[in-house]
């Protein structure tokens, strides 16, 4: 039975990951050198309905800052949602605030991801994720249906730059939070206090398992980057190395699910809103 719960979780895994397909990226990796990174997204008050999509350095936006960003959005629907009025995406209105992180693995020209809280009297409080840059339009919305391809079309005409350990980082965590497989949406952990348990009881009998959580540690192997992760799919934990060959795979080697079936949170999406829920 245990045999079999590994096999099908991580068969889910495989194929979320293989589903997204990399343009080629050679560049040239020297060392072996472990170095471990960590980025803990800051507390917020009040908090946020949900997680961000990966671990990072968040910012909160300014007012100001946030009127610039509702502005672009605004344009965006202009130009893509022709024959609707801004009435017809009450994103634009029930933005209650917004928070950033630039992937700083994109140089070539900036990539801000960027989040907004949802809230409106009635309805469940989610997040929309998108990501602002220079390419027209100007703004990438990440969807129920459009987050497979993301990192494909965003490769195409701004490849990443993976030189440091801090860039890769980055990539493999933005990489792996735009996967959704068949056990639920994907996400690197860092840090034990990013699981959301039922009950503090949970949380307690669980401690062993919280404490394989780290941050992620990273090594170059000749040409390519190997990631030491822990991931969670939907409901389950599981620890698996994610290998960036100098074409742009993430290949996952040296699986193994930790525990399925966990009283965690997990993530699932509504159309333009990701929710969290137990």
């Amino acid at each position: 039975m245990v045999a079999s719960l590994i096999s099908l979780n991580l068969s889910s895994l495989q194929t979320a990951m293989a589903e997204e397909l990399l343009p080629p990226i050679v560049t040239e990796r020297a060392g072996s050198k472990a170095t471990e990174v960590s980025s803990s997204t800051p507390e917020m008050t009040p908090p946020w309905p949900a997680r961000p999509l990966m671990e990072g350095k968040w910012e909160e936006l300014t007012p100001e800052q946030a009127a610039g960003v509702v502005q672009r959005l605004r344009q965006y629907w202009r130009e893509v949602r022709r024959g609707l009025s801004e009435d017809d995406w009450p994103l634009l209105r029930d933005v209650t605030r917004f928070r950033q992180l630039p992937l700083s693995c994109y140089t070539t020209t900036s990539v801000v991801l960027v989040e907004g809280e949802f809230r409106k009297a009635g309805q469940q409080p989610g997040i929309v994720t998108f990501l602002l840059h220079n390419q027209n339009p100007g703004v990438t919305v990440l969807t129920d249906s459009g987050r497979r391809g993301v990192i494909l079309e965003l490769n195409h005409w701004n490849p990443p730059q993976l030189v440091t350990p801090e860039q890769v980082a980055i990539y493999g965590k933005f990489f792996i939070g735009t996967v959704s497989g068949p056990k639920g949406d994907l996400r690197v952990l860092e840090d034990p206090n990013m699981v959301e348990w039922r009950t503090d009881a949970d949380r307690q009998s669980h401690r062993t398992l919280e404490q394989m959580i780290r941050p992620v540690n990273i090594r170059a192997e000749g040409k390519v980057w190997v990631m030491e992760t822990i991931i969670q799919s939907g409901t389950a934990l599981v620890r698996a190395d994610l290998v960036l060959e100098h074409n742009g795979w993430l290949r996952i080697v040296n699986e193994h699910l930790l525990e399925s079936e966990l009283p965690i949170k997990r993530t699932h999406y509504t159309k333009y809103l990701r929710y969290e829920s137990f």
